[in-house]
């Protein structure tokens, strides 16, 4: 399996509306819903750059450990901190 690198977006990166109603969406779903992982796939594949390419993003979302679920999620709350590139 590919190894997921994430990519925090900058202050001027095109896209943060967007980004930022994929949050919300995400935090908003009740946790025992099975849909708040589809809504989270969908989050994490905006700041992935590798693997690239849709289709390989979200097969490399779906596989990823539960270390790594927790780093991107802290990533993309800013909740702690964490290294984009791992």
């Amino acid at each position: 399996m590919a190894k997921i690198k994430f990519e925090v977006p900058g202050a001027d990166t095109p896209g943060y509306l967007r980004r930022q109603k994929k949050l919300s969406e995400f935090l908003a779903c009740p946790d025992d819903s099975p849909d708040k992982w589809e809504k989270m796939v969908s989050l994490l594949q905006d700041y992935v750059v590798s693997p690239r390419g849709a289709d390989l993003a979200e097969k490399a979302l779906w596989e990823m450990s539960q270390n790594e679920y927790d780093a991107a999620l802290a990533l993309i709350t800013k909740q702690s901190e964490v290294d984009p590139n791992t």
